[in-house]
């Protein structure tokens, strides 16, 4: 039987956003393992920020009006980008509203997507469903009007295989991003109760949906095949650590590097006129914050956002790039997309984690040549350790490179074929509808 495949993403490439490389990968990967691939997404992709990068050709994409917070502030934002700067975020008011727009219900109702998305989505979903012969769903978050989408559609038609998607978790306890937790979990267990398989992108969030029922498989957040031709970048002029991307202050924490280097500075072992702090995102605000508190704004290169070439090229020709990220002795493995585009680059990369440590991320930077994790509860003296060898070996002009051998098995095509493999022999449980 010819397996046909509907998914279901509100941002769907090109539009500049995270989540929308997840989704251009698999895409990808999909398109290889399904007789027939269908998009199905929201119109409002038109008004945001495009990347000519993410272009998929995908011929079969369906789109559905969607009237929410999140078209309005696209137009009245910068470049028609579709989301809040760092520094907007610390407003009270602005945090008060993400988390109601976060939680059910609003989520449903007036948050990305909306009300007349789903519905509109779910009546698109049907046509394509009877005209397709479509077998197979998958929906990722955020945001969740996506798997409402999937959840109205498996009921309707039990036959189905459903995969939701989860990039990041909806009810995340090592950050108040939702209202009323209890009433959160309990929507999840009853709209992913239809759901045939979770997938998200570590160890450690699939053993937070593991409580949600369907069985939990992880897809990592991989490589693009294309990008394993060696890096030959010459080595920068300055001692270049780069970070690019979304800042979130109260998870991340730059300070452990920024005081180390502060330290080596000070103590001689660094000059300052050797290195640079490079930042490309949206959030150039909270960045400089950060420098200015330990007296280093005069070696900061901030700027703002940039096309994904752009930042590939920045992390290429770094000569450390900086990997923020956080956990908690609950929750770990928060491996961002950014962590495989940082090994695809090949440079050394400093991982700074807010929290107790995370041994998934553990498990893959200890083998990989020159990089290295710093928890926060670490001895200072070895990041100090860690930053005065990769100067040396700078200065000695003994560029440190991560060997493409190290990274292929995290490529997508690496791990995907499995994946998939265990996607299409899924048997559907066949719920009857309600």
């Amino acid at each position: 039987m010819d397996k046909r495949l509907l998914i279901i993403y509100y941002n769907f490439p090109p539009v500049k956003v995270p989540g929308a490389v997840r989704a251009w990968h698999f895409y990808r990967e999909a398109i290889k393992h399904f007789g027939h691939v269908s998009v199905l997404t929201a119109a409002n992709r038109r008004y945001f920020a495009q990347d000519p990068a993410l272009e998929t050709g995908c011929a079969h994409i369906h789109e559905v009006p969607a009237w929410d917070a999140r078209r309005l502030l696209a137009r009245a934002g910068k470049d028609n980008r579709p989301y809040f700067s760092g520094q907007l975020k610390k407003r009270r008011g602005i945090r008060w509203a993400q988390r109601l727009l976060n939680s059910f219900p609003f989520n449903l109702l007036a948050g990305d997507g909306g009300a007349w998305y789903i519905w509109k989505g779910y009546q698109k979903g049907c046509q394509l469903v009877e005209s397709q012969g479509i077998t197979h769903l998958f929906s990722t978050f955020r945001p969740y009007a996506d798997h409402c989408i999937a959840h109205l559609l498996k009921r309707r038609y039990p036959h189905l295989v459903w995969a939701a998607d989860f990039r990041d978790l909806h009810v995340d306890p090592s950050n108040p991003n939702t209202f009323w937790a209890s009433l959160q979990l309990r929507a999840n267990r009853s709209i992913l109760a239809k759901a045939d398989l979770l997938t998200t992108v570590s160890q450690g969030l699939k053993q937070e949906l593991a409580q949600f029922g369907p069985p939990v498989k992880v897809l990592r957040n991989g490589i693009s095949h294309a990008r394993l031709a060696p890096n030959d970048e010459p080595w920068p002029e300055q001692f270049t650590i780069a970070y690019t991307g979304s800042l979130y202050p109260g998870q991340q924490d730059a300070s452990p590097l920024l005081s180390a280097l502060r330290s080596l500075i000070n103590d001689g072992q660094i000059r300052g006129s050797d290195l640079c702090l490079r930042y490309r995102g949206k959030d150039a605000g909270t960045w400089q914050q950060w420098v200015q508190a330990w007296g280093l704004q005069p070696y900061s290169d901030c700027g703002g956002v940039v096309s994904l070439e752009q930042a590939h090229h920045i992390q290429r020709t770094a000569a450390v790039n900086l990997l923020l990220t956080w956990s908690t002795a609950r929750i770990s493995g928060i491996l961002t997309g950014k962590l495989f585009e940082y090994l695809a680059a090949q440079r050394p990369v400093a991982a700074l984690i807010n929290g107790p440590g995370d041994t998934e991320l553990q498990h893959i930077l200890t083998a990989l040549p020159h990089s290295f994790i710093h928890a926060r509860h670490a001895d200072p003296a070895q990041l100090k350790t860690h930053l005065l060898g990769l100067y040396q070996a700078w200065a000695a002009e003994a560029p440190a490179h991560i060997p493409l051998s190290a990274i292929t098995p995290y490529t997508w095509e690496a791990q995907s074929p499995a994946f998939f493999q265990y996607l299409l022999s899924a048997p559907s449980a066949e719920r009857p509808a309600k």
